[in-house]
């Protein structure tokens, strides 16, 4: 696994993460509403969605619907999630720093090893187990610092992995990958049931305050549905404007959502969709 796969919490088999968001939605919302009917209970979860598009009753958009939030939290829950390493980094370099050196007084860590049986120091075995039978302070003080000296060396290697990663990434800004798979993946069934005939496009109002059409409404719908905190209590300017140059660019790679609907979705794919998506913020 490469370095760029682990910093950007790449999967490397996506479609478990797929299934693990659908269990989680499907149980979780069926339970709440008791319906032991999948279908029925697609039509209720996505009822907003349909009644925009005069689908009420469409049980299959539904579950294309379901198919779609589940990759949309997928994303949302691995390469869109970004942990903040710069404080990472610095805990465990602080602590490897004030680990790492072992106290040692006139020769008499040599002595203890020697009187248990070994020449070498960092021989003797030195867990927590031993710390607590040693039967001298002496053992006691050896041992302790060679848990120590153990615990400073796996501290600089972990501050040493959370600073590649912070060089790389920066202080961990949010992506939005998520986001655009959702506004290109509801492009295809808005425009394939719009009772008005309405393309998947976001306009802005003649005055210039505000973002406008049925498209909007739409993905508004559906992410209230699967996301409500991707927009906050109310819908803002800033998310409509995302949504509508998204859309605007969806033309650019028309191919792009099919790559997460394969059979198969490892690493390298999941690297190509990203590339392609940020290919499409530019």
């Amino acid at each position: 696994m490469t370095e760029k796969i682990l910093a950007l919490n790449v999967p490397t088999d996506f479609l478990i993460h797929v299934d693990f968001a659908k269990r989680n939605i499907t149980l979780q919302d069926r339970f709440r509403r008791f319906d032991r009917d999948a279908d029925g209970w697609a039509l209720k979860r996505y009822e907003k969605c349909l009644r925009l598009l005069g689908r009420e009753t469409d049980a299959a958009l539904a579950l294309r619907l379901l198919e779609i939030e589940c990759r949309f939290v997928a994303l949302l829950r691995t390469v869109d999630h970004s942990v903040p390493v710069a404080p990472l980094f610095k805990k465990y370099s602080s602590l490897a720093r004030a680990t790492q050196k072992r106290v040692e007084v006139d020769g008499e860590d040599d002595y203890v090893a020697q009187s248990l049986g070994y020449d070498d120091v960092r021989a003797v075995p030195h867990t927590l187990d031993d710390f607590r039978n040693a039967s001298t302070l002496a053992e006691k003080a050896l041992i302790a610092d060679l848990i120590t000296e153990d615990f400073a060396m796996a501290a600089a290697e972990l501050a040493k992995h959370f600073n590649y990663k912070r060089q790389m990434f920066g202080r961990g800004a949010a992506r939005t990958y998520s986001l655009i798979y959702a506004v290109l993946a509801l492009v295809a069934p808005f425009e394939a049931h719009s009772p008005t005939g309405h393309v998947a496009a976001v306009t802005i109002s003649a005055d210039g305050s505000r973002h406008e059409g049925a498209f909007l409404d739409f993905v508004l719908a559906f992410t209230f549905i699967v996301d409500a905190g991707t927009i906050g209590l109310r819908p803002t300017d800033g998310f409509n404007e995302r949504v509508r140059k998204i859309a605007q660019k969806r033309a650019v790679d028309v191919d792009l959502v099919a790559l997460l609907d394969r059979e198969n979705i490892d690493a390298d794919v999941m690297l190509d969709f990203m590339a392609r998506a940020d290919a499409l913020k530019s």
